[in-house]
């Protein structure tokens, strides 16, 4: 796979053109629009070139003001195109503990969403719950899972310390790696 990095030229250009052929059939579209663009950019122009009675070091002093502004934003916009090429932890969203698939979110830095699903058919498992344990069994393919030590919410609980310890211990890279690979 290429990166975009590589094509940074290519892609300019196709930006360059695919944007001017955008604005050529939006001033085809829309009667009058060259018109009043070309009327707009005019008064523009002639804004920024009226006279002002205004002391240079007042002007001076808004444009530093104004350059770290306009740098700032311009840094944030070209980071949220860029994306990690290394994945990270948050990209470690599933896994397989006790024999089944588990998949979550992470809100606020912490597992959420924490939902277990069959190994061969993906179906979201039902909890059955016994006497002290629970069971987990999967409605479309009849395969059965457990029984568990404690209710639901316990084993919720042990496999979000699974996930934390993997996490803390980076075992989640090699997840996250055979992910790619599939």
């Amino acid at each position: 796979m290429v990166s975009e990095e590589k094509h940074s030229v290519r892609n300019s250009i196709l930006g360059t053109v695919i944007s001017g052929l955008l604005l050529a059939f939006l001033l085809w579209l829309i009667p009058g629009l060259w018109v009043w663009l070309v009327s707009a950019i005019g008064h523009l122009v002639g804004f920024l070139i009226s006279q002002v009675t205004v002391p240079v070091w007042l002007v001076g002093i808004m444009i530093l003001a104004i350059i770290p502004t306009i740098i700032m934003v311009v840094l944030l916009i070209v980071a949220s195109f860029r994306r990690p090429t290394e994945p990270t932890w948050l990209d470690y969203t599933t896994d397989r503990f006790d024999g089944m698939t588990w998949r979550w979110k992470y809100i606020n830095n912490g597992v959420s969403n924490l939902g277990c699903f069959c190994p061969y058919d993906d179906t979201r498992l039902i909890y059955v719950r016994g006497y002290e344990n629970t069971s987990l069994h999967c409605e479309t393919c009849k395969a059965k899972f457990g029984p568990f030590d404690g209710d639901i919410d316990y084993i919720h609980a042990k496999i979000e310390r699974q996930i934390e310890r993997k996490v803390r211990k980076d075992e989640w890279k090699k997840v996250v790696s055979k992910e790619k690979v599939t």
